[in-house]
């Protein structure tokens, strides 16, 4: 019988669509916002803890910290304050660095405009469900 490889233990992520109540519903829903924000910090914190003690998610750098960059670097965005969760402001600065990273963000900023700069084909095409002001459901 052949040697299992062991699975490393990542668990830890933000949400995709932690900020969508806040920034790409057409109508502000406060429960949602409030529920996704509540969830988004709770696993800011869930990754921070998985941090402590190691410099990247799963302890050497892999798919897991390259899954969960995209998450983070909206932080501004979804009004989170990385000096609440030390771990994950280190792991960011420290991905931040990296050139490989760095080409691959930068090559694809212009894609993540908020909805205020979407026009209605855009919206229509992105956001399922999504209906302009004064149609019907």
């Amino acid at each position: 019988m052949a040697a299992r490889r062991r699975r490393p233990d990542v668990r830890p992520g933000v949400p995709p669509g932690a900020g969508h109540f806040s920034l790409y519903a057409p109508e502000p829903i406060p429960y949602a916002i409030e529920r996704y924000r509540a969830e988004m910090l709770r696993l800011y914190g869930v990754l921070d803890r998985r941090l402590e003690g190691r410099e990247f998610i799963a302890g050497d750098y892999s798919i897991a910290d390259m899954a969960c960059w995209p998450w983070v670097i909206t932080y501004k965005g979804q009004k989170v304050d990385l000096e609440t969760f030390p771990n994950v402001r280190r792991w960011y600065k420290a991905l931040q660095q990296r050139p490989a990273l760095r080409r691959g963000y930068d090559a694809g900023k212009d894609l993540g405009k908020l909805m205020l700069e979407w026009d209605e084909e855009t919206r229509k095409n992105l956001l399922p469900g999504y209906r302009p002001e004064g149609t019907a459901a």
